[in-house]
Formats: structure tokens, sequence, C-alpha cells
């Protein structure tokens, strides 16, 4: 059995983290509807990227805090990669989203 501990700071760096992005995504989607259309896509579009990028953050520095008695690391290639395929996910989204808007629109 591997044993293994957490750096509290890096725990506590993720949760302060996901609450600054969760705070930042919900503060941009207030009022959506009292904003034009072209308007309400683009601060949906910065509240996306705004969580996503908090959730891919969070989850990222709580992954260093892991602290194992083996010797790992975290390949800068690996994590660059992971960020895009967050940049695919968060545009997939959207796409999707706007079609849902287009469709209930008519």
């Amino acid at each position: 059995m591997i044993l293994y501990t957490y750096d509290p700071w890096l725990v506590l760096a993720s949760v302060v983290i996901s609450m600054m992005a969760a705070f930042t995504g919900l503060t941009l989607t207030q009022g959506l509807s009292r904003l034009t259309r072209g308007q309400r896509q683009a601060r949906i579009v910065m509240a996306a990227i705004a969580l996503g990028g908090g959730i891919w953050s969070m989850h990222f520095v709580a992954m260093l805090g892991l602290q194992l008695p083996v010797l790992f690391f975290y390949d800068g290639l690996t994590t660059l990669l992971s960020a895009t395929f967050l940049g695919f996910d968060i545009s997939l989204t959207f796409a999707l989203g706007f079609v849902v808007s287009v469709v209930s629109l008519q």
C-alpha cells in the first residue's frame, strides 16, 4: 500500500482557485436577459472560459499538492495538451449551446 499525504497550502490554493472561478463565471452571467444577443453570447463565452479554466487550474494545483513516497513528475507537453483539450471542450460546449439557442428561438 502506498502512503500519501497532501500539502495543505496547495489544497487550500485549489479551493480558493475554484471559488474565484465560480464567482467570476456566475458574476459574468448576471443580467444576461437585459443584454443584446451579441453581448449575451460574449458574456457566456467569457463565463465558460473562466469556469473551464478554473476547473482545470483547480485540479492541476490539487494534483501538485499530492505527495507520494515515489518520484513522479508532470510533463510540460502533456500539461499543455490537457489545456488544449480544455479549449476544445469549451468550443464544443459553445457550439452546442449556440445550436440549442437557435433551435429554441424558432
